[in-house]
């Protein structure tokens, strides 16, 4: 055996750490998602991905994304926002972890004073835009403010 050969295995061997210990400090850590968070979609999402990352030309990888898009009825930004998150978390960034997914971020007053508004605003022939329900909001949080 050449000695350079040798001295390169014995040098390896002698190494404390083996080359997958090396390799993981090396590296971001991904965790995998809980199987509740892994749903159809997820599973699909990652199928699309997969897809895109084999190697193709220009031409190919864009038809292969308007394909992905229609596929996951997205747009092609979201698909390139989606291969964004592949590459950066694994499997977590394909999952949805929005908890307040569906749900209103103010609290139930603040929406029924807005209903309020914009309903009695708009009864008979008077007619109340956005905007003007807006200003009101904002009037009435300042004012709630000031008693704090």
């Amino acid at each position: 055996m050449p000695k350079n050969l040798q001295k390169s295995l014995t040098s390896e061997a002698d190494d404390d750490q083996s080359p997958i210990e090396k390799d993981e400090k090396s590296t971001k850590v991904h965790q995998l998602p809980s199987d509740k968070l892994i749903t159809d979609e997820v599973k699909l999402r990652m199928e699309v991905i997969q897809s895109l990352i084999e190697p193709c030309d220009r031409t190919t990888y864009s038809t292969k994304k308007k394909e992905a898009a229609e596929k996951l009825g997205v747009s092609i930004r979201q698909v390139e926002r989606l291969l964004k998150k592949w590459r950066e978390q694994r499997l977590v960034g394909l999952a949805n972890t929005r908890s307040d997914k569906g749900k209103y971020r103010i609290e139930q007053k603040w929406i029924d004073f807005i209903l309020k508004t914009y309903t009695d605003g708009n009864k008979g022939s008077k007619r109340i835009t956005r905007h003007q329900v807006f200003l009101k909001v904002k009037g009435k949080a300042r004012a709630n403010a000031r008693h704090f």
